[in-house]
């Protein structure tokens, strides 16, 4: 590739093809169409760094007589090829070579980016004198409010110094005497407008990539009325408003969040207060269950106090001393059956004789109560000779029935004090 073709292909690359950028021009005719009718013709129109001649192609289609400058022999091949009326020359010295107030319309499509700022000075102030009254500047270039833009793609093009604010463009023209003008954007995506869900991504790359500023020169007020509605015209995206929209899509969803956080927690609150009745009703249920239960242990505790303590009385009582030979005796009886049958299997007063032995005081005590009663004493002495010689088991029966009443009497008191106390050991 030459460098004189480098341009060219870039531009076709870059920029886009001749036929959208045609279309994209088609914004600026309201603007100059209103000129032919205000001046006779010719109807001259200048275009700085024309490149391939898209817009001289939409002026002379609109009757215009235009004209177009550029260095770069690439992009002039297209214009000659449409039999466009094109020079290769420089865009300031071409102004300056032009007469006072001879032209409708001075225009610089991605012009200024490539100039120095003295010369983007001159070159305004020079289409400020070319101009015939109500005439109109037209200057369009990068938007370094696009982010991207700025950062990016701007240097894309080596031929590029630096990005120029609208703000600066739009000061310029007003230093050099222009009586108004209007800075619209340009090729911002179609559907930013109506998109309801702005993202981040958006607000880097949304808003216009390209900027024109359209500056008119001062003339009658019959003319310029004209162009009024014109000049009110609001066009293309800007940072400022991208990034409202942002902060309004996010605090709409930050409303939303906080709405089902506030949903949310109301629920979980009210799950809380209804969990916290539940505990409370159970601690009660649990604490009145507590009470009862210790309640009545402490109601157990007292009652076997008072019968330990009733125990111990009964056990410390001197009649409880004084009966425990008998007690002792009784145990050894407690086996015995009333009737004859019992007493037949089960009295065995070897064994008592024997087991008696064992104890000496209990066996001296049990021979002292019995011989308080003779007829007692003659019929264990000869249950015990029936022990020890076995015989006639009539004659035992028999003897029981030949005590006295007095005999019997304790005999009876034997038998029930061993009946109680077996009934007191189950």
């Amino acid at each position: 590739m030459s460098e004189s073709t480098f341009y060219s292909q870039f531009e076709k690359q870059f920029r886009g093809s001749s036929e959208l950028i045609r279309k994209r021009l088609q914004f600026y005719l309201p603007f100059v169409l209103p000129l032919k009718e205000i001046h006779a013709p010719p109807h001259c129109v200048t275009d700085l760094g024309c490149g391939r001649g898209e817009w001289l192609e939409v002026l002379s289609e609109a009757g215009f007589h235009a004209e177009g400058v550029d260095l770069d022999s690439g992009m002039l091949e297209y214009c000659y090829g449409k039999n466009l009326n094109v020079q290769q020359r420089d865009a300031l010295t071409h102004l300056r070579a032009l007469e006072d107030q001879s032209q409708l319309v001075v225009s610089a499509f991605h012009l200024v980016e490539h100039l120095p700022f003295v010369t983007q000075q001159e070159l305004i102030q020079q289409a400020m004198r070319v101009l015939k009254p109500a005439g109109l500047l037209i200057l369009e270039t990068p938007n370094p409010d696009n982010l991207l833009v700025a950062t990016s793609e701007f240097y894309t093009d080596p031929t590029h110094q630096r990005p120029v604010p609208a703000s600066l463009l739009q000061f310029l023209v007003q230093q050099s005497g222009f009586m108004r003008s209007i800075i619209v954007g340009l090729q911002e995506p179609q559907d930013i407008g109506s998109k309801k869900n702005i993202c981040f991504y958006d607000v880097l790359h949304a808003v216009s990539p390209d900027y024109g500023i359209i500056a008119q020169k001062n003339s009658l007020d019959q003319y310029v009325q004209r162009f009024d509605k014109l000049f009110e015209t609001s066009a293309g995206t800007t940072l400022a408003q991208l990034s409202e929209r942002y902060d309004q899509a996010i605090h709409g969803r930050m409303d939303y969040i906080d709405n089902i956080h506030k949903q949310t927690t109301h629920a979980l609150s009210a799950e809380l207060e209804f969990q916290a009745r539940q505990f409370q009703q159970l601690q009660s249920h649990m604490q009145h269950e507590m009470h009862q239960v210790y309640a009545e242990l402490t109601r157990q505790q007292a009652q076997t106090y008072q019968l330990a303590q009733t125990m111990e009385a009964v056990f410390n009582s001197r009649s409880w001393r004084i009966t425990q030979p008998l007690r002792t005796l009784a145990s050894y009886l407690r086996n015995m059956r009333t009737g004859i049958q019992r007493l037949r299997h089960n009295l065995s007063i070897g064994k008592i004789a024997h087991k008696l032995q064992q104890y000496p005081r209990l066996a001296r005590f049990c021979t002292k109560v019995i011989t308080i009663a003779p007829p007692l004493e003659n019929y264990l002495r000869r249950k015990y000779t029936t022990y020890r010689n076995p015989g006639n088991f009539q004659a035992a029966l028999q003897a029981v029935s030949e005590l006295g009443p007095h005999a019997c009497e304790i005999y009876r008191q034997l038998q029930r004090v061993a009946k109680q106390r077996k009934i007191g050991d189950t």
